[in-house]
């Protein structure tokens, strides 16, 4: 005649999933069943527990009152009681096998909550519960005999003065009943319809239970569980949000069907806002932000909780319901300050994240409830009565909300706790801690909730506005806005650009490249990435380019990429290459026009060299430099012996022509003396250096800059300054930049539409800034010399060095810069301010276009391709052959020298019309007969392996009549595809890995699913290296992304495309302008396998063999 406690089972997840429906499930040890009557078992994944891969059921049987079998016994630990709500701490579950399993019970200081489909928690000890009951004389049940009859409410009989002995029996066979099925937490059985709101207040009605005035007890709690995958976004905020929109904005989400969460995130050094919610709710959510928060930045990304870090959780909840908290009224500052300057101080190891649940709650549901708790609970006075039912009436309109706190470390949630959520407590209203544990996988399926109105819940999920300054908080400018529609047609690709969701790819059109690229920005922000994949894609599209590189990693990766077609055209410049000095005599110039163009080019850099050259020393080597310049075959290296050497300046004085300069030597020149001596000391880092002299040493070219230019040949200037040093380094970009303007000059003489552009990019073009700088960027534009001048600040430039680049160049790319350098270009950004410059993160930039600078965005760089080509050595041999002085030392050639060679301009051209003048133009060849280079070899890139199987997959993909590209060019040429397959419209992307690490090739898969390919195929020959790429993969890869992308051994490649074959085996094709129908016939089964054995053994051999000459 008493109740009898079942002993608890522990099911397997997996097991219960397997035998859902209505097969019988053994469970020993559960006791009698009643007759004729099924148990319904309650299931529940119960996440918040330490193994969330095991179930708990326990029944309770009262066999006397025929008590309901549904309820679910779950034992609690009651050391931090909350009052009327549930422990704070998480469930306890005990395993009941003894009879005396109650003196068990009270000896571990235990409280029962019993929780039955209704969803009432009653958190006291269940005799005491009873014994409450039955000092009332009867008791209510509650349970699934509320589904069949709500209205009716069965009450029982006395219950024991006495406490009945706790019983364990032997076990039974259940049927599971459909409950089972939905496997829903505590919240959700709430709101699954099992008793609305009014229903369950009718029922907590019943007087012979004593009802709680707490508002939360009397409403059927939200489904807080999202959808398999949610959506998260990450929200860069302009810091200019006003407080009010922040309540306008969460009444429009009222109609959300699920609940959403904001979170305020710490990674790494940086703090972040993201926003989670169901799909179903996606367009609402996304129309309401952009409405709300129009120039805001909002980037769709993998949640916060998609990483499954393990971190402590902290629930936090106000004490009693129907008080208020603080709302943004409240605060004279922004209560995020507070928030924020915690999460700056957290390391960037540590993680930490402040999560705010919320989902509406109807108004009528509240209204109801309040009108019963008027009714039914009993107040002192009329006024104690009104008082409750205006507190409830300030939660209208009312959201439930849970507030949880994650941290990689527990400390930091105490602080949490206290120093942020402790500013919204009011002398009425205190947070408490509702539970506190560790889980080893986040997840948003179980939480504590309390109810919020919209203005207390926008002082917790709100936007910062102008008060808040933190350093590491992402932020979005106010005007960011995606690029003008001439920046994403262009031919060679910037990088990316995404505002509000939406990506552009950002281009660079040719139609303004002639007005010239700026490029600016710290070390390791991305400009030299940049500047790699612009000289690529110029390279690759067949143009003439020169990079001058003062560092040398530029132009050695060039090398490294330079595809088959173009080795004929490279020519590696390396001032560092002793042994093979380029035939260059830098020193060239014919008629006035260019002697006075280069001798104002030398003063300059000769001055940038020296601290201090007076008025004395600059007109000695402006007299020393015109001298030389008008003696054909002078070298630089005669600078030093024209100052020194009285025989050789004799020579030369009786080879000039002008007697201005002849009267300067015979007259002036001892009167000088003191001048000269600073000018032979500069010299003499030069003569002495064995690196440079060879090179400055030279009186006549090789190298013709007229026919790189006109040739479209591509110039790699090496001039490391750690090889050469810094001063030699300054001195032939200098040198060599007045020889390119000087080229280009000559093109006056073409029409304009022989002028094909050639870009010139000069990395650190400060080390080469001289008077010819500020001309070439005035004049070079008419000439189609299009520049590319990067460097990285703003304030190695001069005022007047300024001008001349702000006042002539069209398109400047700015990357992060400090505060002096951001304030210099305040005018230079539109409406972008010198914060959001110096806040850029790494690879992200600001473009002022050619346009205007009104149109000036942001973008993001894209990453350079991972593997080279591999013809660097070719280039380099084919360069010494080319254009290597002889051995040698030619330094006194002028002394020797009588006549100069006078050479035509090329009549290979068109000329602006029939009467122009023929100017002769002097070139003094040294340059041997051009030699052929070696044939360059058709496959990609990578070792022997690697080409192998390129060429393997193009030719097995052609003989099932696909069309096959090894290299193929994606993304306007920032990257490459291994092998391109396409056929019927049906494109697949092949990428081979051999050598290269997972993390790039994920990359390689990105970039694939970016340039539209249909399917991505990943290639490996060791399959373990395969299985491991494939985890690695499929782990940074959108899930929806990898049904397109699959993985195969070479060997296996095969039956790939015999599948993709035989799919498309019987359709419909146009032949000849007639639609017919054309089935093909595939092999038999037993044909299959002895054709894949055979090509299965020729690939395994092959990689074998190749594997072990690498070896």
């Amino acid at each position: 005649m008493y109740p009898a406690i079942y002993q608890q089972v522990l099911i397997p997840a997996q097991e219960v999933v397997k035998r859902l429906g209505n097969e019988v499930l053994k469970l020993p040890n559960l006791g009698i069943a009643p007759p004729k009557q099924e148990i319904g078992l309650h299931i529940d994944p119960l996440p918040h527990v330490r193994k969330p891969d095991r179930l708990v059921a326990i029944c309770f049987y009262l066999p006397k009152f025929s008590f309901p079998p549904h309820i679910l016994l779950q034992l609690r630990n009651p050391k931090q009681n909350t009052g009327n709500r549930q422990p704070s701490n998480p469930p306890i579950f005990y395993y009941l096998s003894q009879p005396d399993a109650e003196a068990e019970l009270a000896t571990k200081g235990l409280a029962y909550v019993v929780s039955t489909y209704g969803g009432i928690w009653l958190n006291r000890d269940p005799y005491e519960f009873f014994r409450n009951v039955n000092n009332r004389n009867s008791f209510t049940a509650y349970g699934p005999i509320l589904k069949k009859d709500p209205d009716k409410v069965k009450m029982y009989d006395k219950w024991p003065d006495e406490p009945p002995p706790l019983q364990t029996t032997e076990g039974y066979s259940i049927d599971l009943l459909n409950e089972m099925q939905r496997r829903l937490t505590f919240c959700s059985r709430l709101t699954s319809g099992v008793l609305p709101a009014r229903a369950l207040a009718e029922v907590l009605s019943a007087k012979t239970y004593p009802v709680s005035d707490d508002l939360i007890n009397h409403l059927a709690l939200p489904d807080e569980t999202f959808a398999d995958n949610p959506v998260t976004i990450k929200i860069l905020p302009d810091n200019s949000a006003q407080r009010g929109v922040s309540k306008q904005f969460l009444d429009s989400l009222r109609s959300v069907k699920k609940p959403l969460a904001f979170e305020v995130v710490a990674e790494g050094e940086t703090i972040y806002f993201q926003l989670s919610f169901a799909p179903e709710d996606r367009e609402l959510v996304e129309r309401q932000l952009q409405l709300y928060f129009e120039d805001y930045v909002t980037i769709e990304r993998p949640g916060f909780f998609a990483s499954k870090k393990p971190l402590h959780v902290l629930v936090s909840l106000p004490s009693q319901v129907s008080n208020t908290s603080k709302t943004l009224r409240d605060f004279a500052v922004d209560p995020y300050n507070q928030l924020f300057s915690i999460l700056s101080g957290i390391t960037s190891a540590d993680t930490a994240c402040a999560q705010i649940l919320f989902v509406p709650l109807s108004n009528g549901a509240v209204n109801q409830v309040a009108l019963y708790l008027e009714n039914h609970l009993p107040f002192d006075s009329e006024e104690a009565a009104n008082k409750r039912v205006r507190d409830l009436e300030r939660k209208l309109p009312s959201w439930f909300t849970a507030v949880r706190l994650f941290s990689s470390k527990p400390e930091l949630l105490t602080k949490l706790h206290t120093s942020f959520i402790g500013q919204y407590e009011t002398p009425e209203q205190t947070w408490t801690v509702a539970e506190e544990s560790t889980v080893p996988q986040l997840d948003r399926n179980f939480t504590e909730w309390t109810i919020l109105s919209t203005e207390e819940l926008a002082a917790l999920v709100h936007f910062p506005g102008s008060d808040i300054n933190c350093d590491r908080l992402e932020t979005a400018s106010m005007k960011s806005k995606l690029p003008p529609a001439l920046f994403t047609t262009g031919e060679v690709t910037l990088g990316i650009s995404e505002v509000r969701g939406e990506t552009k790819l950002v281009t660079l059109p040719d139609q303004v490249r002639d007005k010239h690229l700026y490029i600016v920005g710290k070390t390791g922000m991305g400009k030299s990435t940049l500047l790699f994949n612009l000289a690529l894609q110029d390279i690759q599209r067949g143009a003439g380019i020169a990079v001058i590189d003062p560092h040398g990693d530029l132009v050695e990766e060039l090398l490294t990429h330079i595809p088959s077609e173009r080795i004929n055209d490279a020519i590696y410049f390396d001032a560092a290459d002793r042994e093979h000095p380029i035939a260059l005599n830098i020193m060239n110039a014919d008629g006035d026009e260019e002697i006075g163009r280069l001798a104002d080019d030398l003063l300059t850099t000769f001055k940038r060299l020296s601290k201090d050259t007076g008025d004395k020393m600059e007109y000695v080597l402006t007299m020393t430099f015109y001298t030389l310049l008008s003696i054909p075959g002078s070298t630089f290296l005669d600078i030093e012996s024209m100052l020194s050497d009285s025989e050789f300046r004799e020579r030369v004085i009786a080879k000039l022509q002008s007697p201005r300069l002849v009267r300067f030597w015979q007259q002036q020149f001892h009167g000088l003396r003191d001048a000269v001596q600073p000018i032979l000391t500069r010299m003499s880092k030069f003569s002495m250096s064995p690196t440079i002299s060879g090179l400055l040493s030279q009186s006549g070219s090789a190298l013709d800059f007229y026919d790189v230019i006109q040739e479209k040949k591509i110039l790699l200037v090496n001039l490391a300054s750690g090889k050469i040093g810094e001063h030699s380094s300054m001195l032939l970009g200098s040198l060599l930049v007045s020889q390119l303007q000087l080229a280009v000059m000559r093109r006056a003489y073409l029409a304009k539409g022989a002028r094909h552009p050639y870009y010139l990019y000069v990395d650190e073009f400060q080390n080469f800034t001289s008077t010819a700088f500020e001309k070439i960027l005035s004049e070079a534009r008419k000439y189609q010399l299009c520049l590319t001048l990067a460097h990285q600040f703003v304030s190695q430039l001069d005022e007047s060095q300024r001008k001349a680049i702000f006042g002539n160049v069209g398109t400047a790319i700015m990357f992060s810069l400090g505060a002096e350098d951001a304030n210099a270009l305040k005018y230079q950004i539109g409406n972008y301010e010198p914060t959001d410059l110096i806040n850029l993160p790494e690879f992200e930039a600001l473009c002022r276009p050619a346009t205007s600078v009104a149109d000036t965005f942001n973008f993001i760089t894209l990453p350079p391709p991972a593997q080279a080509q591999g013809f660097a050595d070719d280039i380099i041999k084919q360069t010494r052959e080319r254009y290597a002085a002889a051995s040698g030392h030619p330094h006194d050639a002028l002394a020797s020298q009588t006549n100069p060679v006078q050479v035509a301009t090329p009549s290979s051209v068109e000329y602006a019309s029939s009467s122009a003048v023929d100017v002769p133009i002097r070139k003094t060849r040294l340059r041997p007969e051009k030699s052929v280079a070696k044939e360059s070899p058709s496959l990609g890139r990578g070792g022997q392996q690697h080409k192998y199987l390129q060429d393997l997959i193009k030719r097995i993909a052609e003989s099932k009549g696909y069309r096959a590209i090894i290299e193929q060019q994606v993304l306007g040429g920032a990257g490459s595809v291994d092998v391109s397959l396409e056929k019927d419209e049906v494109k697949i992307a092949c990428e081979i890995s051999v050598t290269s690490t997972a993390e790039q090739e994920v990359k390689n898969v990105q970039k694939c699913l970016a340039s539209g390919y249909d399917k991505v195929i990943l290639l490996a020959p060791d399959q373990k290296a395969l299985t491991k790429l494939r985890k690695v993969v499929e782990g940074q890869i959108e899930s929806e992304s990898m049904d397109n992308v699959m993985f195969f051994h070479p060997k296996d490649f095969v039956d790939f495309l015999e599948k993709e074959e035989a799919e498309g085996s019987n359709k419909e094709e146009t032949v000849r302008g007639y639609k017919v129908r054309v089935k093909y016939t595939t092999l038999t089964d037993t044909d299959k396998q002895a054709r894949k054995k055979a090509i299965s053994q020729v690939i395994m051999q092959a990689l074998r063999r190749m594997k072990k000459q690498e070896e």
